[in-house]
C-alpha cells in the first residue's frame, strides 16, 4: 500500500489543501505549508507558480505573482519541498502546475527528482488526456503518477476512457452532483476528490480562496469537513 492509498484508507474524508509555493517568499511558504499540515491537512497540493495560469481564484493568482516576483522557480522550490517531505513523512504531497514549467525544467529530470523527494503524484492542468505520453512514460518509469481530472461536464464514455489507466485519485476541482459522483465511482475503484460541496466524495479539495486564509480559520474548516 502506497502513501496515498494508506491516507485514503485511514480517513473517512481525506483533506487536500492547496499551498502556493514561493509566496510571498520561499521561507514564508515553507512555514505556511507546515502549518497547513499541523492544522489537519492529509495531503498538500504544492502549486508551482506560473505567469499565465488557466484558472484559480484571485488570491491564488496573486500569490503566484508574488512568488514569481520573489524569484521562486521550480529549481528553488524543489529543495524546499524536500525539506517538507523529510519533516512530514506521513503527509501526502502532490505537485501541481503547467506543462511549460515542467517541459522547460526537463520532464525526465523532474520525475526523477520527484521520485527521490518522495512526491505522491503530479497534477498538470493543461495536459489533455490524449497528450500524456511524453509525461506518462516518465511517470511510469519513476512511479510518480499523473493525477487525472474530471468535471461535472465529463460524459460517461469520456470518464471511462480517462479513468481506465488513472492512478492515485481522481481530481475534480468543482462541485459534483450526487448522481455524477455515483457515476464516477461506478467507473473506478480510485478515490474521488472534489470541492467541499460534494458531500459523499472521498476527498475534499480546498483550492479556492485559500492562499491568504488564516491558519486558525483553515483549521476550523478542516475540522468541520473531517467530522462530516
Amino acid at each position: 500500500m502506497n502513501r496515498l492509498e494508506k491516507i485514503f484508507a485511514e480517513n473517512k474524508k481525506t483533506l487536500i489543501v492547496l499551498a502556493c509555493c514561493g509566496a510571498p517568499d520561499l521561507d514564508s511558504s515553507r512555514e505556511r505549508i507546515e502549518k497547513i499540515i499541523d492544522a489537519g491537512a492529509n495531503i498538500v497540493e504544492l502549486g508551482i507558480p506560473f505567469s499565465d495560469p488557466m484558472a484559480g481564484t484571485p488570491d491564488v493568482l496573486t500569490a503566484f505573482q508574488q512568488a514569481i516576483a520573489s524569484g521562486a522557480s521550480l529549481s528553488t522550490i524543489l529543495p524546499m519541498i524536500k525539506t517538507i517531505r523529510e519533516r512530514h513523512p506521513e503527509t501526502g504531497l502532490i505537485v501541481s502546475g503547467y506543462c511549460n514549467i515542467f517541459l522547460q525544467y526537463g520532464v525526465e529530470k523532474l520525475f526523477c527528482e520527484l521520485k527521490m523527494i518522495g512526491i505522491d503524484g503530479v497534477k498538470i492542468f493543461d495536459l489533455p488526456y490524449e497528450e500524456q505520453a511524453e509525461f506518462g512514460i516518465y511517470a511510469e518509469k519513476y512511479s510518480v503518477p499523473i493525477l487525472c481530472s474530471a468535471s461535472a461536464r465529463t460524459g460517461r464514455e469520456r470518464a471511462e476512457q480517462i479513468f481506465r489507466n488513472a492512478r492515485g485519485f481522481i481530481y475534480c476541482a468543482e462541485k459534483l452532483s450526487s448522481a455524477k459522483l455515483a457515476e464516477f465511482k461506478s467507473l473506478t475503484s480510485l478515490p474521488v476528490a472534489a470541492l467541499p460541496e460534494t458531500a459523499e466524495a472521498d476527498g475534499v479539495l480546498l483550492c479556492e480562496n485559500i492562499a491568504n486564509m488564516p491558519i486558525s480559520d483553515l483549521a476550523v474548516k478542516l475540522s468541520t469537513y473531517k467530522s462530516k
